[in-house]
């Protein structure tokens, strides 16, 4: 097991593992208001939890904010090297900007009526 996950140093998979003699601090900010419908702990500069995670289908975060200028949830942070697809561990995305919201997806709202039929089941 120790090889799986070494004390106080990331394995293979990039997963830190601490202990009472030797803790991983996580580097979060106090639960807080950082816009959205709930309270989210912000990572803190330098925490292990920036540009650590993967999320490649996921948009926003749980903030609804993400990248604004390529549509997605991961934030590059330039002094930080990612680690798989560079999204931020956990609720909150750092650097995120509030994202559109979008309603309808489907064309229907476009006067695409394709994705919707009157025939019954």
């Amino acid at each position: 097991a120790d090889a799986l996950f070494p004390l106080g140093a990331p394995n293979a998979n990039d997963d830190w593992v601490g202990s009472r003699a030797a803790p991983v601090i996580a580097g979060l900010a106090a639960l807080a208001d950082n816009g959205g419908r709930t309270r989210t702990h912000a990572p803190s500069p330098g925490s292990l939890l920036l540009d650590r995670g993967q999320c490649p289908d996921e948009l926003r975060d749980q903030r609804g904010y993400g990248d604004l200028a390529n549509q997605r949830r991961p934030v590059n942070e330039p002094v930080v090297p990612d680690s798989a697809d560079g999204c931020d561990i956990g609720a909150f995305e750092a650097g995120a900007e509030e994202l559109p919201f979008v309603l309808f997806v489907d064309g229907f709202a476009s006067g695409d009526t394709s994705a919707w039929s009157s025939a019954l089941p």
